[in-house]
């Protein structure tokens, strides 16, 4: 997966360097618009939001590549631009009731320990109960939990995607971010197994700390002909 996609990189870099940038921006939206559409569906809990966000998401791409230095992946890039597109959406007045409904996105099963003992139907019921915990986190928290977990991006990627728009992203800048959201996120798996405790999910006694690791296994639901990450 890493060497396919630094060649997409790389033929990105190569398409945007000659000016192609129909080409450069067609290969963006082939290769990271399904992750991305269906990570702005679960973002906004609803299908035809996402939609909508998403092509603010595909203008901003097709009148920002020109522009685009590269100093980040193109898939992070995208990101950024996708996180933008969400915030003005959000800033609508009549969209702001939509940021509190259940969340339906995924989140890691319980330790091996406990699924091993206990029927399909509660395991079920049990990862159904974590995914709806996880819409109580501060949007931005549920952001940060998404992208390391569900899409695998490294910490001075997340860094660069949740910065404020037209804040420089120096390097500095970047390790302090990478540091802080780093911390945030073990303050934030501890948030979600107290809750966890709380519904009677899971026992401190019998069961280790809930992992949160970007692994493929834990993808959003992919796009018709993706496969997950």
């Amino acid at each position: 997966m890493a060497g396919e996609r630094a060649e997409v990189e790389a033929e990105i870099r190569r398409q945007s360097a000659v000016g192609d940038y129909r080409a450069a921006a067609t290969l963006i939206l082939r290769e990271y618009g399904p992750e991305i559409s269906i990570l702005l569906s679960a973002r906004l809990r609803s299908q035809a939001n996402g939609s909508e966000v998403f092509g603010m998401f595909c203008e901003d791409l097709w009148r920002g590549l020109p522009r685009f230095e590269f100093r980040c992946s193109a898939r992070t890039w995208a990101y950024m631009l996708a996180r933008h597109a969400e915030l003005r959406f959000r800033a609508e007045p009549q969209r702001r009731p939509d940021r509190n409904l259940p969340f339906a996105g995924p989140l890691e099963e319980l330790p091996e320990r406990q699924r091993s003992s206990t029927s399909p139907y509660r395991q079920t019921w049990v990862r159904e109960r974590l995914r709806e915990l996880r819409g109580r986190l501060h949007e931005q928290d549920e952001l940060l939990v998404l992208l390391r977990v569900d899409r695998g991006l490294c910490w001075r990627e997340i860094a660069r995607v949740l910065l404020p728009a037209g804040l420089e992203a120096t390097d500095a800048l970047l390790q302090r971010e990478a540091a802080r959201l780093r911390q945030r996120f073990q303050v934030i798996k501890q948030r979600l197994r107290h809750w966890a405790e709380e519904e009677g999910l899971i026992t401190p006694s019998s069961c280790a700390p809930v992992e949160f690791r970007p692994a493929s296994a834990h993808a959003l639901p992919s796009a018709p002909g993706q496969a997950p990450e």
